[in-house]
């Protein structure tokens, strides 16, 4: 199978990654590219992709950034190779033995396996859309730079363009704009009327 074609960017004008500034890229199908840095990379999926082609437990291993879901090239690129190793030749030009992308799924992502992790992700993926809310859901979003850190919002609406982000209400009183992306990232429980109608599986620790 013949190597993607890889795109270069100079003078720091390619795609934002989680990693700074691409300065290069391969897109192996459509939906799935791979983006390099100065320093890191990583693939790059759709939503609309991974939704046909993964497993709700390894969309919910991703992370999301921009809209779209990333997987950074030493941990967890794996979990998309082993689910869909015809990628790898496109990116590489050549095969390998299927054993040794889950040799590193099972060193870096051992949840991945966990058959009751796999079941609480298939009950919580998708996850509700802004539209699927209620006025007067509660929200809770977690602030993954400071662990622990959770604050719950009441949903109004949705906001946008497209009706994709939330308008909600803080405990305080004041009505902020939650972007999908930040949603998608951060938000890991829904109340209604008191009720949980969603809730982000956690990971099991690791031994």
């Amino acid at each position: 199978m013949p190597i993607a074609e890889i795109k270069s960017y100079p003078n720091g004008k390619g795609a934002s990654t989680p990693w700074g500034r691409a300065q290069y890229s391969q897109t192996l199908e459509r939906g799935v590219t791979f983006y390099g840095t100065a320093g890191h990379g990583g693939l790059s999926i759709t939503f609309a992709w991974a939704e046909k082609h993964l497993t709700p437990h390894a969309i919910m291993l991703g992370s999301v950034y921009g809209g779209k879901l990333w997987y950074e090239e030493d941990c967890q690129v794996s979990i998309v190779f082993y689910e869909r190793p015809d990628l790898f030749p496109r990116m590489m030009g050549k095969t390998v033995d299927a054993g040794k992308f889950e040799e590193s799924v099972r060193a870096w992502n051992s949840e991945y396996f966990d058959k009751e992790y796999q079941n609480a992700c298939a009950r919580a993926y998708p996850m509700p859309k802004a539209q699927d809310l209620k006025n007067g859901d509660e929200v809770d979003m977690v602030s993954y730079g400071a662990p622990g850190n959770v604050r719950t919002f009441t949903y109004l609406k949705p906001y946008g363009k497209k009706a994709k982000d939330l308008l909600v209400r803080g405990d305080e009183g004041g009505v902020y704009k939650i972007s999908e992306t930040q949603y998608r990232n951060e938000a890991c429980q829904i109340r209604s009327a008191s009720e949980i109608v969603w809730e982000r599986p956690e990971a099991p620790n690791r031994t």
